[in-house]
């Protein structure tokens, strides 16, 4: 808490949580662009060009303003010489969960934020997100990128109100133009953006209301993938742990129950109003409750 600029980030991020309590759209651009503008002065404990080495670079760089960069460099620079057959199983197994269960999660997260999932867990066209997830992954390998996935800095455009593929169009057509800008966008320092994302984290988690936080089971997975998640910074580690916690319960309980008759501690018990024909319960006096076992 001694740094300048984690203040500085402090104070950015309290900016937008202000001005999205006052239901402005922008909010994150104006917050985003305060910060930057006052790192980009030099001379400042603030600042994101520090009289040394590596500010001067960097300077010299962002000076640039427009720059265009050779990717032959990395472009279909495969080198398969020092792999062996189960190398090649290894990487693709590790490759294949990571881009799924973080593609998977944050997917859900965000279409659950815009309030489309289904009581299936199921979403629109989410065959279609999958798909194009993967078509990504592969060309961009061409490219000697890392796996290209959804990223959950998405969640900023949904919770101003994107709700349709047309958002992502007009993203798609600003990261090209960001290729001729980089010098200036590359310049954004951290402690300016960083605050958007924790402010999406906390508005998502209006989505907890949804967890069974009465049942112990349910409470641990829960719980264990939540701090997981920002521990390794992996989506995909957390929900390898909340699913293995889930299975560790499971594995007791299910033996127990089929071979003991003790009841599945997983299993949660709602209680239903059965109502006849008639749905008016000023008028129908016939109603009769009772419980239904309902297994998450």
């Amino acid at each position: 808490m001694e740094s300048a600029t984690a203040w500085l980030g402090i104070f950015g991020t309290l900016l937008m949580v202000i001005l999205l309590a006052y239901k402005i759209r922008s909010s994150f651009i104006i917050g985003i662009g305060f910060v930057t503008i006052i790192s980009w002065f030099r001379g400042t404990a603030v600042t994101y060009f520090p009289d040394d080495p590596i500010g001067n670079d960097r300077f010299e760089y962002f000076q640039q303003v427009v720059s265009i960069e050779s990717i032959s460099s990395i472009t279909a620079k495969w080198d398969f010489s020092e792999a062996s057959g189960s190398e090649y199983a290894v990487a693709l197994i590790t490759l294949l969960y990571v881009d799924f269960l973080d593609t998977s999660g944050t997917l859900l997260a965000i279409v659950d934020a815009m309030g489309l999932v289904d009581e299936n867990g199921d979403f629109p066209d989410s065959r279609a997100a999958f798909t194009t997830d993967a078509i990504s992954t592969i060309f961009g390998s061409l490219f000697g990128l890392s796996p290209i996935t959804a990223y959950m800095e998405s969640a900023a455009g949904v919770e101003v109100g994107s709700r349709t593929g047309l958002t992502s169009v007009f993203v798609a057509f600003f990261f090209f133009l960001s290729i001729f800008f980089a010098p200036i966008l590359s310049s954004i320092p951290a402690w300016a953006t960083g605050g958007s994302l924790i402010i999406v984290g906390a508005l998502m988690c209006r989505s907890l209301k949804k967890v069974h936080w009465e049942n112990p089971a349910h409470a641990a997975t829960a719980f264990v993938t939540m701090m997981v998640m920002p521990l390794t910074y992996s989506i995909s580690y957390g929900l390898i742990a909340g699913i293995g916690t889930w299975f560790a319960v499971k594995l007791v309980a299910l033996p127990l129950s089929y071979a003991f008759g003790i009841p599945d501690p997983t299993v949660i018990v709602v209680e239903a109003t059965a109502v006849g024909d008639d749905l008016n319960f000023e008028d129908n006096k016939d109603v009769s409750k009772g419980e239904i076992e309902v297994e998450v």
